[in-house]
């Protein structure tokens, strides 16, 4: 059984935004997190704005005001560092990757980015934020504040996998970072008929479907499901695996399964870098829209440090220099 780590979080807030009030839930939520999961606490702003503005310094520290106040507001129980981080370069880049510049600098393990709100939801799930985030994010991203169908919050977390070597590194890191929380993991894995089963015959007739193929495919998807129930047992963590026959709708079997085991998170992998399809897509599209569950994503870049060591060393420490210091 491997030892209970606790990773540095960094939690992405718009300080100037007013109609991002975090709901009840997204604050438990946070909270939670934060007590059980987070050996650093760190709540971001960004500011777009270059440090040469003659108004810059104003930005800044209002930025810094109202950071902290929506911090004490969210009263999560553990010290947690404001910070206001921004890009100073001769060219201004797109805040989210000055955002997941400072996650790399600081040595972040989750990146957590709300998703309560119209507005904010609008902005940061559809639009160019959010693909800029999970394409560019070396560390995965978590999407909180969603309204759980029920109370018992974090006694259950899902996992949908393909069963690829890809999705047993995300799996990995997955199981790390929920440990703490010490929830129950669903390992779900939707099967879909290969083309040749559900093809066209040479005479153009719909290909006959043995009866007993669905029988011999998912028995052998539970033997590979139980294998990675293992990989959770070796690690201390609870968890059973689910197979679900596909219909031609992922997306639709991983919500339904989701709200039939009363989850409060939804873990994803993700290999491929469009937006359409990371977030747009057949799969993920409904699964972000949905407002029942906060979503945990390892994006394209972060398979290329996720295989580098499962295990990192403790006691890291954090870079002061990385962003620059304003003088209000």
């Amino acid at each position: 059984m491997s030892e209970i780590r606790k990773c540095n979080v960094l939690i992405a807030l718009d300080a100037f935004e007013k109609n991002l009030e975090p709901s009840r839930f997204a604050i438990r939520e946070l909270q939670t997190w934060a007590r059980k999961l987070g050996s650093r606490i760190e709540v971001v702003h960004v500011i777009s704005e270059s440090d040469q503005n003659p108004g810059f310094n104003q930005i800044y520290t209002r930025a810094y005001d109202l950071l902290q106040e929506k911090v004490r507001k969210l009263n999560l129980g553990v010290p947690v560092r404001v910070k206001v981080i921004w890009d100073h370069h001769e060219l201004i880049q797109h805040p989210a990757h000055t955002l997941v510049d400072y996650a790399m600098e600081s040595e972040a393990d989750l990146i957590m980015v709300s998703s309560h709100g119209r507005k904010w939801i609008g902005r940061m799930i559809l639009g160019s934020f959010a693909e800029k985030v999970l394409i560019s994010s070396s560390v995965p991203v978590l999407f909180f504040g969603r309204t759980p169908d029920h109370q018992d919050t974090w006694k259950r977390v899902l996992f949908s996998t393909d069963f690829s070597d890809a999705s047993k590194l995300a799996f990995r890191r997955f199981m790390r970072q929920v440990k703490p929380i010490n929830p129950e993991v669903v390992i779900l894995h939707v099967a879909e008929y290969p083309n040749f089963v559900t093809g066209m015959s040479l005479t153009g007739v719909g290909a006959y479907l043995p009866e007993a193929y669905w029988k011999v495919m998912k028995e052998s998807l539970l033997a590979e499901g139980e294998l990675w129930v293992r990989l959770a047992d070796k690690e201390g963590i609870r968890a059973r695996a689910i197979i679900e026959e596909g219909t031609g709708d992922v997306a639709h079997a991983i919500q339904r399964t989701a709200a039939s085991e009363h989850v409060s998170l939804i873990g994803l992998a993700s290999l491929r870098p469009e937006l359409q399809k990371v977030v747009l897509g057949s799969v993920s599209n409904q699964i972000f829209r949905s407002p029942l569950h906060s979503v945990w994503v390892c994006g394209p870049k972060a398979f290329e440090t996720i295989s580098l060591a499962e295990v990192e060393p403790e006691g890291r420490k954090v870079p002061e220099s990385g962003t620059k210091q304003a003088n209000p």
